[in-house]
């Protein structure tokens, strides 16, 4: 394990922060990405599930954090982010519930453990994008083979107390 801390430290020093992304155990599982290392930007973690390639989560994290970086991404319905104006759904996640941390960001919450960082400000947002024709996962139409888990989210009086 020490090994692979090694590897996100000097990723995180090389490019700002690292992408792990989550292969499925059986198939009726999904895979499933998020960032590691924002948080020493004071940038929120980012989350995103379901059947998308790596390189592609890839492109969607550097368009989502170099927004980030440059301006404010407001939470909720975002257009303008991605090249091709696909809308993302940005809503803010409780990364310490118990499914988010022993689940989906266990690995997260290690390497900040492993840098002595827990007492450090953790924000986290899930990034939701549509189906082919542009339903979202909770409507009666989507198309669930698309498959995207829905983390634990925060109010967003609890959001504000964390930003500031």
């Amino acid at each position: 394990m020490i090994d692979f801390f090694v590897e996100v430290y000097h990723h995180i020093a090389k490019e700002g922060w690292h992408h792990q992304h989550v292969y499925p155990d059986t198939a009726e599982e999904n895979c499933f990405n998020y960032t590691i290392g924002l948080y020493l930007e004071d940038l929120p973690e980012l989350f995103l599930s379901g059947p998308v390639p790596p390189e592609v989560v890839n492109v969607l994290f550097d368009c989502v954090i170099e927004r980030w970086r440059n301006s404010a991404i407001q939470l909720g319905l975002n257009y303008g982010i991605l090249p091709n104006d696909m809308p993302l759904l940005i809503i803010p996640i409780n990364p310490y519930s118990t499914v988010a941390a022993d689940e989906y960001l266990c690995q997260l919450h290690e390497y900040r453990k492993w840098q002595q960082h827990e007492e450090s400000r953790l924000l986290a947002v899930q990034i939701i994008y549509p189906d082919e024709n542009g339903n979202w996962p909770t409507e009666e139409h989507y198309n669930h083979l698309i498959a995207q888990v829905l983390l634990p989210t925060m109010e967003d009086t609890d959001w504000q107390e964390l930003e500031n």
